[in-house]
């Protein structure tokens, strides 16, 4: 028997159904399930285990992720971690949806308005690509001599 994980804010509601009870919420589920109505969530399966430790098919993300200006590894470890496996987007847009970076519409005859983003996904990949852009636009500001200090402790440290 197949499984099927639908997280909870994810499932359709009619407008004005208050009725919260267990027979009622099951007979609403197996409805929406017949009718394709229930968006699945992805689960990562044993082999794309978040343990980036172990799991060195997912180097080449780490590294092309760092050639971008803000990233630096704990950011990009979690981005990556946090993703598994981006080829499961099959356009920028699924994943765009799924960070909720993606802009609310109302749409109502001819009149098409756009607002703030949707704030539906992931919001703790969402605060962290927040914080890269925030470091590549200002980056943190250190004076010469503790730039020199760093160095000549990390010369020392590689002997």
């Amino acid at each position: 028997m197949a499984c099927l994980v639908v997280a909870p804010s994810l499932i359709p509601k009619k407008a004005g159904d208050r009725i919260k009870t267990d027979k009622h919420d099951a007979a609403n589920l197996a409805r929406l399930l017949r009718s394709g109505d229930l968006n699945a969530v992805y689960v990562p399966d044993a082999t794309n285990s978040r343990d980036l430790v172990e799991t060195w098919y997912l180097r080449p993300a780490v590294k092309v992720l760092l050639a971008f200006k803000g990233f630096e590894l704990v950011a990009t470890m979690i981005t990556v971690s946090e993703l598994v496996n981006i080829l499961r987007f099959d356009h920028p847009r699924q994943l765009m949806s799924h960070i909720g970076l993606v802009p609310s519409e109302s749409t109502s005859a001819d009149k098409r308005r756009q607002g703030s983003i949707t704030k539906c996904g992931n919001p703790h990949l969402r605060r962290l690509l927040a914080e890269v852009v925030q470091h590549d636009a200002n980056p943190p500001k250190v004076s010469k001599d503790k730039i020199l200090a760093w160095s000549t402790r990390a010369v020392f440290a590689i002997w």
